[in-house]
């Protein structure tokens, strides 16, 4: 396989996941870091440039494989993808800013947390990004790359104003990450941030963050380290190949909608029409069991954490 062919393969969205193309970008890292890094940098500078292009998927392959290789030249542009304003990450990226970029930023950032710090305070950037670099400090601390008690430094800081005290879903983020960490030292500043109505209940209870630290440091940590979401990007094959939008089912519920059966087709009656950014749509969740807890699998069958899934 050539290299032409490896990246014609990864350009656009197909069924089934290019398997056989990704392994041979794994293969052969060094010659196709180049056209990788590219790439991203192209959708940093032009994003909704990027974004118009119907099924155009390079970008999310190079950002993950460039993850994958511990490439640090990737940082900058991965840091100014995660800081653009709402409409232009999520055109981007969708719901896949949420997945990926925390740890894609932990992979590539060799260890500096300066630019991790500024998406996380900048206020002008996505929500759901800055939470995403919340992420990317916890998986460094749970790799052995940043200390444990830099981060909790950190973190008292936003909770004593270093974050805009209005609700949104960043707070909800802090709270996550200093539950993943053990809570105990900044619970204090967690029962006012809920007092103060600054967290989504939904994302986190303060039941959540009770137990996280009733758990005590060590169990807390223990179970971070076994969490495969807070881990560096090793593998990219299993990080996509599960992706709803190579499977079979996808490209069913798109044909029914494009070809305008899908609001009479029994079989449809579930689908949502396969809109906006293809690059990472869950399958469709049914919601009628009780309560599910922040560490419990998604019930949509991912894989990953509720928290970090459905429930985030």
């Amino acid at each position: 396989m050539t290299t032409e062919q490896i990246f014609a393969e990864l350009e656009f969205l197909q069924q089934p996941f290019p398997r056989l193309a990704v392994k041979q970008a794994i293969k052969r890292a060094e010659e196709v870091t180049p056209e990788l890094l590219r790439i991203l940098e192209a959708a940093a500078a032009e994003p909704q440039v990027v974004a118009d292009k119907p099924d155009y998927m390079a970008h999310e392959f190079a950002m993950l494989l460039l993850a994958q290789f511990r490439e640090t030249r990737a940082y900058q542009p991965l840091l100014k993808i995660a800081s653009l304003p709402d409409y232009l990450v999520n055109n981007l990226l969708g719901a896949s800013r949420t997945e990926n970029i925390g740890r894609c930023l932990a992979s590539v950032s060799g260890g500096d947390v300066g630019g991790i710090r500024s998406l996380i305070e900048n206020e002008e950037a996505e929500e759901f990004s800055r939470a995403a670099g919340l992420v990317a400090l916890v998986t460094l601390v749970n790799v052995g790359e940043h200390p444990r008690h830099d981060a909790i430094d950190y973190f008292r800081s936003l909770f004593q104003g270093g974050l805009r005290r209005e609700p949104s879903y960043v707070w909800a983020g802090l709270v996550n990450a200093a539950a993943d960490l053990y809570p105990g030292e900044l619970y204090n500043d967690i029962l006012l941030a809920y007092k103060e109505g600054l967290v989504d209940r939904m994302s986190i209870s303060i039941d959540d963050v009770v137990a996280a630290r009733t758990l005590g440091l060590a169990p807390a940590l223990a179970q971070l380290r076994s969490d495969p979401h807070h881990h560096l990007i090793t593998d990219v094959v299993k990080e996509l190949e599960w992706w709803y939008c190579f499977s079979p089912e996808f490209a069913r519920a798109r044909s029914r909608w494009e070809s305008g059966k899908g609001e009479n087709d029994a079989e449809a009656e579930d689908d949502e029409p396969p809109d906006g950014p293809i690059s990472f749509i869950p399958a469709p969740v049914r919601h009628s069991a009780p309560k599910i807890g922040r560490n419990n699998p998604c019930p949509c069958g991912s894989g990953r954490k509720y928290k970090r899934c459905c429930g985030g």
